[in-house]
């Protein structure tokens, strides 16, 4: 069996969708803990970043009033 008949599977494409969410979403944590841990230091560019990751819900539970603190803090 060549490969392209292996990735038109549906078992093949629903594996390889679930590892790259998997490690989408695991990148996104830790670009979360990096954002949160800079934006605690009062890099303005982090802080910014963390109230829009609160405001869309990226990464974080989407959470406005959070959003909001963290865009007054960016300045």
């Amino acid at each position: 069996m060549t490969l392209s008949l292996i990735k038109q599977t549906p078992a093949c494409k629903t594996i390889a969708l679930g590892l790259a969410l998997s490690l989408s979403l695991s990148a996104i944590a830790k670009d979360i803990s990096s954002i949160q841990y800079l934006a605690m230091q009062g890099d303005r560019f982090s802080q910014y970043e963390l109230a829009s990751a609160y405001y869309v819900g990226k990464g974080v539970e989407q959470n406005y009033s959070q959003a909001l603190e963290w865009y007054k803090k960016s300045g």
